[in-house]
């Protein structure tokens, strides 16, 4: 995860960064998935929109490549 979202990670403080890794983790892990398409009877696509929604959201944007 943290080598996946390396660009947004690199922006945040330690202390940021390691909740933001936490709350990914928790929101990607095998049983939230199982919950969200049999619990909330979400389809593939509406479980993967909570996903990249969620994410989009819990991350910084990367910066637009200015040094």
């Amino acid at each position: 995860m943290e080598l996946m979202f390396a660009p947004e990670f690199a922006m945040m403080p330690p202390g940021e960064r390691r909740q933001i890794l936490i709350a990914l983790e928790a929101l990607t892990d095998v049983e939230s998935w199982a919950r969200m398409r049999e619990l909330f009877g979400l389809s593939i696509d509406e479980a993967c929109l909570v996903w990249t929604q969620t994410i989009d959201r819990l991350l910084p944007a990367e910066s637009s490549g200015t040094t």
